[in-house]
């Protein structure tokens, strides 16, 4: 499988835009290559879409987002033992009272390790029918921050910077 990377250096000389792309595009790079196989499923996609069979999809992914609930936020301080404020906690509430209403069951449900985020997850969880508290995953992965090294690596802040 061949791949191709495009970058397109804006405002710099052709020399140094080649020379940025060469070095942006080596393989040599600390982080990893992307995955393509993520989910396990690369084998059989790639045989439907080199058949000519038409094939109807069977099944769906439904991915449900929610933000945690408003929080007490200090400028300056640093970590996650932010709490949920009263208006956090009933927004949490409502929403759990909401998607009751549309009787979802969720097959997974993830939080990050934030303290708001695990209460807000909690508070929506405990609301529903069809899912319980005990069900919820902690995933320090889905914290706040860059999830990758950002390409290209110029100009990049810390979260400090802005603080």
């Amino acid at each position: 499988m061949m791949s191709s990377r495009f970058l397109l250096p804006l405002g710099i000389s052709s020399i140094a835009g080649t020379t940025m792309t060469l070095y942006y595009n080596s393989h040599q790079k600390l982080h990893k290559e992307w995955n393509w196989d993520w989910d396990g499923r690369l084998e059989s996609y790639s045989k439907l879409v080199n058949s000519n069979d038409f094939t109807t999809p069977t099944g769906e992914r439904t991915i449900t987002l929610i933000r945690h609930g408003q929080y007490q936020h200090i400028k300056g301080e640093s970590g996650d033992s932010k709490e949920l404020t009263g208006l956090g906690r009933n927004q949490a509430s409502l929403t759990g009272k909401r998607l009751k209403d549309l009787g979802i069951k969720f097959d997974k449900i993830y939080t990050s390790g934030f303290t708001r985020a695990q209460q807000s997850c909690e508070l929506i969880v405990s609301e529903l029918e069809h899912n319980s508290v005990d069900e919820i995953l902690h995933d320090s992965n889905l914290n706040e921050g860059s999830g990758a090294v950002p390409e290209p690596y110029i100009h990049w802040a810390t979260r400090e910077s802005y603080i």
